[in-house]
């Protein structure tokens, strides 16, 4: 089943495909995604549109839904066995400064939701991949 991974690996295909939120190619991926009632269908939007989101549509999804801010940043994180690529620690560095920047107080509970992907890239070790450091 390897043309299915928009029918079984639906989170995935949308955490990877996030950085590109802005182009058409990610209009078409939301497109063939069946997102039901869950976290991602604020992106039902984009499937009535045939428009890319603008990021703060993303950011504002963040604040109101600290999990997916929780999965981008864990997404973003490299103690994985693939590094998360130069798009992808771009989009969620801009997002989590976006979220952070456009919320009144920040309690324990966002921090703890950043820490991982806060602390991967200030750490001077192997385990953030060379565009980590670049943040």
């Amino acid at each position: 089943m390897i043309g299915a991974i928009h029918v079984y690996n639906i989170e995935e295909l949308i955490l990877c495909a996030l950085p590109y939120h802005d182009t058409h190619a990610f209009v078409r991926i939301v497109q063939l995604l069946n997102i039901g009632n869950g976290k991602w269908k604020f992106l039902d939007g984009v499937k009535i549109s045939s428009a890319p989101p603008p990021r703060k549509v993303i950011v504002q999804q963040c604040i109101y839904d600290l999990g997916i801010l929780e999965l981008l940043c864990n997404y973003a994180s490299p103690p994985k066995k693939y590094q998360p690529s130069r798009p992808t620690i771009n989009f969620c560095t801009a997002v989590t400064v976006e979220v952070l920047g456009s919320i009144m107080t920040v309690d324990s509970d966002i921090v703890k939701r950043i820490l991982t992907f806060v602390t991967s890239g200030l750490q001077s070790g192997s385990k953030g991949g060379p565009d980590h450091k670049e943040m």
